[in-house]
């Protein structure tokens, strides 16, 4: 009877231990893929032009913020930065940054880059 017990109780511990892991095995899996998305960068065609973006998320006040980066290298020697409450807006604004910057510089002319600068 005592081995009986101790095989039984052996054979629920591994049991329950798995039921307990497989939903945090989930939710792991899924928190992580939705933190990862919070990083972002790449490449684009700016007025043929090869540029590169990125934005990335920090706390700030107990706050989520990005903060955004556009440049253009072999193009202009500054880039365009930001910090907004979204990702997506982080890149927007750096861009607009960066199209100001290279109008002050004279690198590009107000025709070519109208679309970039619309709200």
């Amino acid at each position: 009877m005592m081995k009986a017990s101790i095989i039984l109780i052996t054979i629920l511990c591994i049991y329950s231990c798995d039921c307990l892991q497989f939903p945090l095995n989930i939710i792991s899996e899924k928190l992580l893929g939705k933190i990862s998305t919070l990083w972002s960068s790449g490449e684009v065609d700016f007025v043929g032009v090869s540029c590169k973006f990125s934005s990335h998320p920090i706390f700030e006040n107990w706050k989520l913020y990005f903060r955004g980066k556009f440049w253009c290298p072999g193009f202009a020697p500054f880039s365009g930065r930001s910090q907004t409450r979204s990702a997506s807006g982080a890149v927007n604004v750096a861009t607009k940054d960066f199209v100001k910057k290279a109008l002050k510089n004279n690198l590009l002319e107000e025709e070519d880059v109208k679309i970039w600068l619309k709200n």
